[in-house]
């Protein structure tokens, strides 16, 4: 056979060759019009004939305001890695394997973007809505923008997303993918696992065909309903979350365990735990870990509102401070000084401050601060400010000095660490 290269220096005409039942085309036959698909991708999805139609509805779907250009992109995204040990792909363009990984990278961030901009819209029209003296500005932050974001970027989110878009019976996968589930249900739990991420490669595809502005204006309508429904007030993270939250704050050791205990290998039962201390504060059950994981938390949360749940963190160290007492004591001196000099004489540093929570109203807030030197806690007060939470802690240790003196410092920093 002639060599690709000979007589011409960019190897962009190839002889055609045959390689098992398939023909391999060269690079001029693969330029085809906008709206067309290479020759190679033709013969793919003669292989994949229920796929094609799937994604030929979904195209029809979008059409007039979407219409692909680089329609062999729309194809790389409906692909599974598993799909290259597909006897058409090996024969028939075994240099060009492509999956819908790269493009899923592309389209994440894409959404993104669209999702933090739709968010924002939402806010202001919420804000238009209200623009009293009782209006909710303050709620329009960081934190609600990242709480939105997560809850609409979620795998569930992005699966239910995709099923209303119909685009699971068009992914393209191999044989060893279908044959590792030993039943149609096990089956279609596993695309539905994968059609988030092929929906993020589709939205790549639209962002590399038609570039972003085109993208925005249909992903926007894909999501609007799901953002409108969103409040602007008391927007929650998820069971999970929200309990992995609340411990963050606490030092204490949260785990999930996590265990199979019954069902058939296509549709297990899993049990999940959560566990505080050693403690088993909340039980529950699900078909995935995950499931089950989410239940645990879901009731764990529920019990606490009802008031039926401890909640198993370390709450605040309360002492009367007597203003005297800490004056004698002081001399003169501000408490956080004292304390600083003290700590810095004994321990050879100044302890540190970590905000435990923040409550209250906007316009007039609890902070918890607690004074923490090698990961023990000295002391925990509360203020309407850090500055006034952290000047009350100081107070706390500067009764605990007036009454057991300064080595009551090396005393608890030991036996906290020692613990």
């Amino acid at each position: 056979m002639e060599n690709s290269g000979a007589g011409n220096p960019s190897g962009a005409l190839r002889p055609r060759c045959e390689r098992g039942s398939y023909t391999l085309v060269s690079e001029t036959e693969r330029r085809v019009p906008p709206g067309s698909i290479p020759r190679d991708w033709a013969v793919i999805m003669a292989d994949f004939p229920r796929e094609g139609e799937c994604i030929a509805r979904f195209e029809a779907r979008l059409a007039p305001h979407f219409c692909f250009e680089k329609r062999e992109l729309l194809l790389q995204a409906f692909t599974h890695s598993s799909a290259w040990t597909h006897p058409v792909w090996i024969d028939v363009i075994p240099r060009e394997r492509q999956c819908y990984v790269n493009l899923e990278c592309m389209g994440d961030a894409v959404l993104r973007t669209v999702i933090l901009d739709e968010l924002t819209r939402h806010a202001h029209q919420c804000l238009s809505r209200n623009s009293g003296p009782e209006d909710d500005w303050h709620h329009f932050n960081e934190r609600w923008l990242t709480l939105g974001l997560a809850k609409l970027c979620r795998a569930e989110a992005l699966t239910d997303l995709a099923l209303e878009l119909e685009i699971s019976g068009g992914i393209m996968a191999g044989e060893d993918f279908m044959n590792n589930h030993d039943s149609d249900n096990q089956l279609v739990r596993a695309r539905n696992a994968i059609m988030g991420d092929v929906l993020e490669a589709i939205i790549g595809c639209m962002y590399f065909d038609q570039g972003f502005e085109k993208t925005k204006q249909t992903v926007s309508g894909w999501l609007k309903t799901r953002v409108d429904a969103l409040p602007l007030r008391d927007l929650q993270c998820d069971a999970r979350s929200r309990v992995q939250e609340m411990f963050s704050r606490s030092r204490v050791c949260l785990e999930w365990e996590t265990q199979q205990i019954g069902g058939p290998a296509h549709s297990p039962t899993f049990c999940a735990k959560l566990v505080i201390d050693g403690q088993v504060l909340a039980t529950a059950m699900g078909s995935t870990k995950r499931q089950a994981i989410d239940a645990a938390a879901t009731e764990y949360m529920q019990g606490l509102e009802a008031g039926n749940l401890p909640m198993k963190a370390s709450e605040p160290k309360e002492m009367a401070v007597n203003e005297a007492v800490v004056a004698s004591v002081c001399k003169g001196r501000h408490p956080l000084a004292y304390v600083n000099e003290i700590t810095r004489k004994l321990l050879g540093r100044i302890p540190e401050f970590e905000m435990i929570s923040q409550d209250g109203q906007t316009h007039r807030p609890t902070f918890v601060m607690s004074m923490i030197f090698n990961g023990v806690e000295l002391a925990r007060a509360a203020g309407t400010t850090k500055k006034l939470a952290k000047e009350q802690a100081a107070c706390i240790v500067v009764m605990h000095i007036a009454e057991h003196g300064e080595q009551w410092i090396i005393s608890t920093v030991a036996a906290g660490e020692g613990s």
